[in-house]
């Protein structure tokens, strides 16, 4: 694998001469053997590391709109769906809504193993689906 096949493609012309590096392919942890949902009593089980909303930058925001892969479809739909109704939405970029910050500094307060799974479930990042990143 060559690092051509993992970085997003705005990122590939800052440094082209990188770009056909060799690397060895990740066995161990991937999405589909989430270190996180090794114990069936994770409350990581449903989410995997996944409970967590990040900042897109609006740069990011762009590229994911512009990017023509069709394998963006889905992420293209869920973000124009917080554009348009207006959660997170800043001139920098989509950033976790208020309600999302505040129920994640009370998963932080609680102990990790020991965190309601509920909870965790309702951190879900919002551009999770079936296991994958659908803007990755």
């Amino acid at each position: 694998m060559v690092l051509k096949e993992k970085i997003p493609s705005i990122y590939q012309s800052l440094f082209p001469e990188l770009l056909d590096i060799e690397f060895p392919e990740e066995k161990i942890a991937t999405c589909d053997t989430c270190n996180l949902c090794l114990s069936k009593q994770s409350p990581y089980i449903n989410t995997k590391c996944c409970a967590y909303h990040p900042h897109l930058a609006n740069f990011l925001v762009g590229g994911i709109l512009n990017d023509t892969a069709s394998s963006l479809a889905a992420g293209k739909e869920r973000v124009q769906g917080q554009i348009l109704a207006r959660v997170g939405v800043t001139p920098y970029g989509i950033i976790p809504p208020v309600s999302y910050t505040l129920r994640q500094k009370q998963v932080d307060s609680q102990e990790f193993w020991t965190r309601p799974q509920e909870l965790v479930d309702a951190q879900l990042c919002p551009y999770y689906d079936g296991g994958h990143c659908t803007i990755w």
